[in-house]
């Protein structure tokens, strides 16, 4: 009884929801202390109001809100249910591009890259590597290729088509790609 006192001082209804307003965890669910142990709020609310967890059940947020305690919004279900309701974990983590980085560079797309925890410049990821390792550090450069990797054809002016991005392509084999995927047509 107490519990739900408790509950029910630190939760504001906000539209359908009723949320929590105590503390929140880092991954945005509500917790709270019950006989000196800590407990997620969702859950105790569940508890209160429908009676205990089965075993093996997930408590799913059908509002989709982790603060959310109305116990209308919430509802057991499997682990493999709760998590093909959820949201898709890279939807989650993946961030917008800001528009320049911490130093003030263009984050365009040559000067940047996702590493699975942000986006990342590439100047100063370079500028880190020289300071950080100027005795051992030696940016890679690559020699311009002669020959097409294909069929070893060799890049002359007449036999090189250079596309949009920079990209050395070698017409002879362009052209035997294409005989081939016409010849594949006419059979």
């Amino acid at each position: 009884m107490r519990q739900a006192m408790r509950l029910t001082q630190k939760a504001v209804p906000d539209g359908d929801c009723i949320v929590w307003t105590g503390n929140v965890m880092k991954n945005g669910y509500g917790m709270m202390r019950v006989h000196y142990q800590r407990k997620y709020v969702h859950r105790l609310a569940y508890e209160l109001a429908k009676g205990p967890i089965p075993d093996g059940l997930h408590i799913d947020h059908l509002c989709r809100n982790r603060k959310c305690v109305n116990p209308e919004h919430l509802e057991a279900v499997t682990p493999a249910e709760n998590i093909r309701r959820g949201v898709p974990h890279w939807k989650l983590r993946r961030r917008p591009k800001p528009e320049t980085c911490s130093k003030g560079h263009a984050m365009n797309e040559e000067n940047t890259y996702w590493t699975g925890k942000g986006w990342k410049c590439r100047i100063c990821i370079r500028a880190w590597n020289v300071a950080h390792h100027r005795d051992t550090y030696v940016p890679r450069q690559r020699e311009p290729e002669t020959h097409c990797r294909k069929a070893g054809h060799e890049f002359t002016p007449e036999n090189t088509i250079i596309q949009a991005t920079g990209a050395r392509t070698c017409r002879a084999c362009r052209r035997e790609s294409k005989r081939r995927a016409y010849q594949a047509t006419r059979q």
